[in-house]
């Protein structure tokens, strides 16, 4: 059997990683252990490829990969593994100025395995089993609260969420947590997967990592590219 690959664990901290002498375009994204050791990164990819996902010793453990263009207000992303097998897709639709999105996560063949809803403002989703009663993981933006969810009510409460996100949005700074422990290992991938899409979902300035059909907040609310 062998022990989990490293970058398979329950808890981690995302951020972009800047290096000196960078050139333009969208900053490779780490995730990060609990000692702060980058276990994965996600890089730009090249033709086909928006992402490529490799563990610390640099060999690739999957990709996505965006399918057609943006429609309206959704967009479909296709999920593989280091052997180029799909291991899943998800269908992506935005609600209401961009404020919200419901996010369908499908296997190979279009059936649905989980779903994830949340919101941009506090970058706060919620992966739930195909019948919505058990929650798999979290995803939300680290501002420095460990549970994104608050702020209050209201107005108030989204200008205080929208603060948090643009503060964290430039550094890509992100906290995942794995709730269920019982799912396998391809699962866990495409939820490390579906963070890299969220993620340049909201870089307007990404360069080719989303060009051709990036998905960001626009001047009038939920802006697709084309």
């Amino acid at each position: 059997m062998g022990d989990k690959p490293a970058y398979l664990i329950n808890s981690y901290s995302v951020s972009k990683v800047m290096a000196r002498g960078m050139s333009m375009g969208y900053p490779p994204l780490g995730f990060k252990d609990a000692k702060g050791n980058v276990v994965l990164t996600a890089k730009q990819g090249g033709i086909g490829r928006h992402a490529v996902l490799a563990d610390g010793s640099g060999n690739m453990v999957g990709y996505v990969q965006k399918k057609g263009i943006s429609l309206g207000n959704s967009a479909t992303y296709q999920f593989f593994d280091g052997k180029n097998q799909q291991i899943g897709q998800v269908k992506i639709r935005a609600g209401l100025m961009g404020m919200s999105e419901t996010i369908s996560m499908q296997d190979p063949n279009g059936n649905a395995v989980a779903s994830a809803t949340g919101n941009f403002a506090g970058f706060n989703y919620e992966v739930m089993d195909a019948e919505g009663k058990k929650t798999l993981a979290k995803i939300y933006r680290n501002t420095g609260s460990q549970n994104q969810q608050g702020g209050g009510g209201g107005l108030g409460g989204l200008l205080k969420q929208a603060a948090g996100a643009m503060i964290s949005q430039a550094m890509g700074s992100y906290n995942v947590e794995i709730l269920d422990k019982s799912i396998n290992d391809l699962s866990r991938l495409f939820i490390l997967e579906l963070v890299v899409v969220l993620d340049t979902m909201y870089q307007p300035n990404s360069g080719g990592f989303s060009s051709g059909g990036g998905m960001g907040p626009g001047g009038g609310g939920f802006n697709i590219k084309i």
